[in-house]
């Protein structure tokens, strides 16, 4: 996306692969083993690996899986990182399902180890949401692109049966944010919804235990970390029913899944909160 915005940066992306290249093979020479994360880091992390005949794990965590489905050049990206990397790890088991489909022979290489967050302390002072005066306050963490529906949730808040009693925070920033103010703005809602933007780790845990509840309304995820943060801050959490999501969730337990794209199923959901 950067890119088709500022179409000069194409001058610049020789000079960087050819650095990325170099530094690669110079963190090579010292190391036992090299651990690269995503696809594409593992191509090039190959430059290093080869020259000094170090083994090579990358980790894959969605988003490169995700585009190679759609995508001739990231599906090449991704078979290259596959064929020169020792082994290959995925954060859930739908990738694993993914990759191996994708890239049949390649099993033998492939592993599962689950990503995870550390412990978050709730907070022990949350009144009861929805009582008279008690907005139920919603947080979703993401950025601001296509792929992460925020506009789904907007429209959602907007047909809630009673809006006005839903405050709604956005922490994250992206090319989307301009147009989805505007979209909270043609929804009544504006009021109602705080884009924060990219705030400091501490400052996402003060929104968690703040917050009544989380939602993520992604089109596709690998396994957000996210939703295991809310998850560890002891929130219900509505999400988006998309492999890799419904890995975490316990249906009606620990929190509720809709079909994605369906901003109706996504309103009934809060107002049951």
């Amino acid at each position: 996306m950067a890119f088709r915005r500022r179409p000069w940066l194409y001058a610049m992306l020789p000079g960087f692969l050819a650095s990325l290249a170099f530094a690669c093979s110079r963190a090579a020479a010292t190391a036992d083993i090299v651990h690269a994360n995503w696809a594409f880091n593992g191509l090039f992390a190959r430059f290093g690996t080869r020259r000094w005949k170090k083994p090579l794990v990358t980790t894959l965590r969605g988003s490169d899986v995700n585009r190679a489905r759609t995508s001739r050049s990231a599906r090449a990206i991704l078979s290259h990182c596959a064929r020169y990397s020792d082994a290959l790890v995925t954060v859930s088991q739908a990738l694993y399902e993914d990759v191996a489909a994708m890239i049949p022979g390649i099993e033998s290489k492939l592993r599962v180890i689950a990503n995870g967050v550390d412990a978050i302390s709730p907070h022990c002072d949350r009144s009861a949401p929805g009582a008279e005066g008690n907005p139920v306050r919603i947080v979703s963490v993401g950025s601001l692109i296509p792929r992460k529906g925020v506009d789904l949730i907007l429209k959602a808040v907007a047909s809630a049966e009673a809006p006005r009693n839903i405050e709604l925070s956005l922490i994250g920033d992206g090319p989307e944010r301009t147009r989805l103010e505007r979209l909270a703005c043609a929804l009544g809602i504006a009021e109602r919804v705080q884009f924060a933007g990219n705030v400091p780790p501490s400052d996402v845990l003060s929104h968690l235990r703040s917050a009544d509840a989380f939602v993520l309304a992604s089109h596709s995820e690998g396994r957000p970390n996210a939703i295991l943060e809310a998850l560890a801050a002891e929130l219900p959490v509505i999400a988006s029913d998309v492999p890799g999501t419904r890995e975490l969730i316990r249906e009606g337990i620990t929190g509720r899944l809709f079909p994605d794209g369906d901003y109706l199923a996504l309103a009934r959901l809060m107002c049951t909160l």
